[in-house]
């Protein structure tokens, strides 16, 4: 291994669009682009496929490695991707074009490393993607400088990399001074972004007491109005009990109210039948019974007059009871125009109407899948996500979707790396 690294004189990086070379460059310059100084617009929100060769002071290629690197919307390469491709010979896994090379599939070293290599389809593509590279590597297009050995004398080893053409060496001094000047900005950026952190975590803590205070508010509503709800039953319950009780005292006193009619009518009967067959003793007895009949009649007519009076009462007591109650609390809530707004992750601010409030408070989460035209299932799977947006597989930061209707459960679960490897 040492031997082998020893005599790389020469490095160079091949990017392909479908086994087709799109860009080449040495080392140095992707070692630019890897740093982010250099973007690329034609692999924008890409990843593309990438063979980086090392060659020895002839120029002869020694081994490969196929890799594969993603871009941003900008044009940038991810900041993430972390391969080391100058040290990975030990890793050598297949054969293609009679060079050894590192590719996915059988590959030995860390399992993060997977997702950043890749293997060609089938044979005939790995040949014509490596044939064109080692085509392009011989043409020498990149200005390597090939030592030239004396057929007399001993070769004079040459140092490990060859000093680039003139033209290379004014770019690699403007890179390092962009370099610099960037580096430079990044330490600006990572400070206000330290900041901005600190913020959003104070930001997110305000959010989380809110949601809190918001939860324990819903709660308690919740339980007074099925407290309300459960009087207004017992309440409904006594008065059905109470109302067929007063009924039946009604018509007890009704039907004696009428015996006493009738006997009093009786009685007047006889009287006049008496009267006229001018029975001095009878007409005296009748009319003192008519005078006990009209005295019973009288206290039955009070007795009746009092018996309406707290039928009556019971009635606006229990009126009274049903208005204080969860439906009664409702309906003076639709009368006195209130409107209740609530706030959940997805759907934002929505107000409820007074009539579908105990909906709401039945299943919130429902509600909120609801007006954010998803499933509750869905929903929730979004909530999970959007509250910590991290990779299920590595768990590192994933790009958050703001949007439930948006949300892939298949997809946005995974950073860009692995979501490119599904």
């Amino acid at each position: 291994m040492d031997v082998m690294q020893k005599f790389v004189a020469y490095e160079a990086v091949y990017l392909l669009t479908n086994e087709t070379i799109t860009k080449e460059m040495r080392f140095s310059e992707f070692e630019a682009v890897l740093d982010r100084y250099i973007s690329v617009p034609e692999f924008i929100n890409k990843v593309v496929k990438g063979i980086y060769i090392a060659a020895d002071d002839q120029i002869s290629p020694m081994h490969a490695v196929l890799f594969a690197l993603p871009f941003d919307g900008k044009g940038l390469a991810d900041a993430r991707w972390h391969l080391n491709l100058s040290t990975m010979a030990p890793m050598l896994n297949a054969q293609l074009c009679g060079i050894p090379i590192v590719q996915r599939e059988g590959y030995q070293g860390e399992k993060k490393d997977v997702p950043l290599l890749w293997t060609p389809k089938t044979q005939v593509l790995g040949e014509k993607a490596l044939g064109s590279v080692l085509g392009r590597l011989k043409e020498n297009r990149l200005g390597f400088n090939i030592v030239r050995k004396s057929a007399t004398t001993e070769p004079v080893p040459e140092p490990i990399a060859a000093q680039p053409p003139e033209q290379w060496k004014e770019v690699e001094l403007q890179l390092r001074q962009k370099k610099d000047e960037l580096a430079k900005q990044i330490d600006e950026l990572n400070q206000a972004l330290e900041t901005e952190q600190g913020k959003n975590l104070s930001l997110e803590r305000h959010y989380q007491k809110f949601i809190q205070e918001k939860d324990e508010k819903l709660s308690l509503l919740n339980q007074k109005l099925k407290l309300a709800q459960q009087e207004g039953e017992a309440h409904a319950k006594l008065s059905a009990r109470s109302q067929a009780k007063l009924i039946e005292a009604e018509e007890a006193l009704e039907s004696l109210t009428e015996r006493y009619e009738a006997m009093i009518a009786a009685q007047s009967e006889k009287l006049q039948a008496l009267e006229a067959k001018n029975d001095a003793e009878l007409i005296h007895r009748l009319k003192q019974q008519n005078q006990r009949l009209a005295i019973d009649r009288e206290y039955l007519d009070g007795v009746k007059q009092k018996l309406e009076t707290q039928l009556e009462h019971t009635r606006e007591q229990l009126q009274q009871a049903v208005d204080q109650s969860a439906e009664g609390l409702l309906k003076q809530l639709q009368g006195s125009d209130v409107e209740m707004v609530v706030y959940h992750p997805g759907s934002g601010h929505t107000a409820i109407a007074p009539k579908r409030l105990m909906e709401y408070l039945d299943d919130p989460q429902a509600w909120a899948a609801e007006h954010c035209g998803v499933s509750k299932e869905h929903y929730l799977a979004w909530l999970e996500h959007f509250d910590r947006p991290v990779c299920k597989e590595c768990g590192k930061p994933a790009a958050r979707v703001n949007n439930p209707i948006d949300f892939d459960r298949d997809k946005d679960v995974y950073c860009m790396l692995h979501k490119q490897a599904l």
